[in-house]
């Protein structure tokens, strides 16, 4: 059997080192995310009306965006934001000319489309805010539970050694 050779073990261990706390900041940048995106689900606006066509607004040869017009009953005119391959949109692309629609819109976007005649209901996929918060809460656990023994190995004045247990200094 070899032996192997202690700086090998040394570098192995500063790798392994290196790979947990990369770990722990993508946790980390998990749990940030997660709980931006259920505290930012903003307040969801619906609009009745007749749909108008939807229109390309080309910004460079590589970026495009897409709105779509809606008429509503009292005459006003709301143009509104489609998410970029969304399922609104392809409906809309591919579908006949929907008379009366209502609109879901959340932060200017349209996240549901439903046709007032067939009572159809176009979404666009979103995480359930019961899934973000559990993600929330189990990463922030995650990172706790593999931060914690990190955090108290660490020495509490640079240069000097953490005290060991049972051992009172004098």
């Amino acid at each position: 059997m070899e032996r192997s050779h202690p700086a090998a073990d040394s570098a192995f261990f500063a790798a392994s080192h290196w790979g947990c706390l990369l770990f722990l900041a993508v946790l980390a940048i998990v749990i940030v995310g997660s709980a931006v995106r259920l505290l930012r689900q903003g307040e969801v606006n619906s609009y009745e009306g007749t749909l108008g066509a939807v229109e390309v607004l080309q910004r460079s040869p590589r970026q495009a965006s897409y709105r779509v017009t809606l008429e509503r009953d009292d005459g006003e005119l709301l143009s509104l934001r489609l998410l970029n391959q969304g399922r609104v949109l392809a409906y809309l692309r591919s579908a006949p000319a929907t008379p009366r629609a209502q609109l879901e819109v959340r932060d200017g976007v349209v996240r549901n489309l439903t046709i007032l005649e067939r009572a159809e209901t176009i979404a666009e996929r979103e995480a359930p805010s019961l899934l973000l918060a559990a993600t929330t809460a189990l990463s922030l656990v995650l990172l706790a539970a593999l931060a914690w023994p990190m955090l108290r190995a660490r020495p509490v004045l640079p240069g000097r050694p953490p005290a060991l247990r049972g051992e009172e200094e004098e």
